[in-house]
């Protein structure tokens, strides 16, 4: 099974309600998507979100970099050295990640087509079936704490809190829906690097003596104040994720060695794909810290690859795969299949993908 042709295509998707966090407010899904052919008849798929405001891609540079500077390099190449092609991969260009995570997830694609199996068994099977939260963007006070309702009564038991646009006042909102909710369902709070450092502190030991039920705070304070984070983990009890400061392997080992953070959410666009997110994931595992997995604003064809990857590791602790629900309606054919909070995997080989809905 060799590569014959990789092309890009245009992915666009109307958002059910916008999706508002501390970094910008979306009312549509931008993406490109990665098709790579092979001389059997095989297709194999990958998405690359519009992440400007994180890794800097759009889907105009996707298709620049995937047509000019990738698709030469592993056109004709075997789907079954996969190591080598993800190699070339990375080598092709720097940063790009998102264009990178594309390519690698077709190329795993058709790995486990090459295979015959479902690609989270062939990475590791360690869980047949995954958990997801889910996110509450940032709205008004009452608009949050009614959606957590809802929420809750329809069988999420963990909620990912987007904030940071507020400053000291997010922690008003913060309690009023830890207290809508009750002190059993798990409160994940992603601040999108919106506070200072001495904010952070000051609304996670508020929330701490309240007895609130924090998993963890993602990424308090800006991606570049290591400095910052380790003050924030260092003052405080709960659990801090570092997610914009942990693109690469190098950039987590400096965070685990120094102590910065406590967790690191994995995202394939932010890491460059899969075989980079399960290279984090085991550095993570080596210095006993845990990992989430979690995605940009991506459509079903990114969360099955990051599913994929997440059902595959021990060391994946959360599951933030969740951005599905804001889509008005699917990308692709097959893939993982949602009911609630649960997220299951079919007998698909690969990513399980049939084809591109808008195709």
């Amino acid at each position: 099974m060799k590569i014959a042709t990789i092309t890009v295509q245009p992915l666009t998707l109307d958002l059910a309600t916008p999706f508002v966090t501390a970094r910008r407010t979306a009312t549509q899904l931008t993406s490109a998507v990665v098709v790579i052919t092979t001389d059997t008849g095989h297709t194999g798929y990958g998405e690359a979100p519009n992440s400007y405001a994180v890794t800097g891609d759009t889907p105009a540079s996707v298709e620049q970099v995937v047509t000019a500077y990738i698709a030469p390099l592993l056109t004709g190449r075997s789907v079954g050295d996969l190591s080598a092609n993800i190699e070339l991969l990375h080598t092709a260009v720097v940063g790009n990640t998102a264009a990178k995570a594309a390519v690698d997830m077709a190329l795993y694609d058709l790995w486990g087509q090459l295979h015959g199996a479902p690609l989270y068994q062939l990475l590791g099977g360690y869980r047949h079936q995954l958990v997801t939260d889910m996110t509450l963007s940032i709205g008004t006070p009452e608009q949050m704490v009614t959606d957590a309702k809802k929420h809750v009564a329809n069988g999420f038991t963990s909620l990912k809190v987007k904030t940071g646009k507020g400053g000291l006042a997010d922690l008003v909102t913060l309690q009023a829906i830890g207290d809508a909710v009750g002190h059993t369902t798990e409160l994940r709070i992603d601040a999108n690097q919106g506070w200072t450092p001495k904010e952070a502190v000051r609304i996670i030991q508020s929330l701490e003596a309240g007895g609130y039920n924090l998993a963890f705070v993602e990424q308090p304070v800006h991606a570049d104040d290591l400095s910052g984070l380790k003050f924030v983990t260092d003052n405080t009890l709960t659990t801090i994720m570092a997610d914009e400061s942990a693109f690469s392997p190098a950039q987590t080992a400096r965070i685990l060695q120094q102590e910065i953070a406590d967790a690191i959410n994995i995202k394939l666009a932010k890491a460059g794909g899969i075989y980079r997110a399960i290279q984090i994931c085991h550095l993570a595992q080596s210095f006993g810290k845990p990992c989430m997995i979690g995605s940009m604003l991506e459509s079903d064809l990114g969360a099955t690859a990051a599913a994929h990857f997440g059902a595959s590791q021990p060391n994946v602790k959360w599951v933030d795969l969740d951005t599905v629900y804001f889509m008005a309606g699917k990308a692709v054919a097959g893939g993982v299949s949602y009911g609630g909070s649960e997220i299951s995997f079919g007998t698909r080989a690969g990513l399980g993908v049939t084809g591109l809905r808008n195709a």
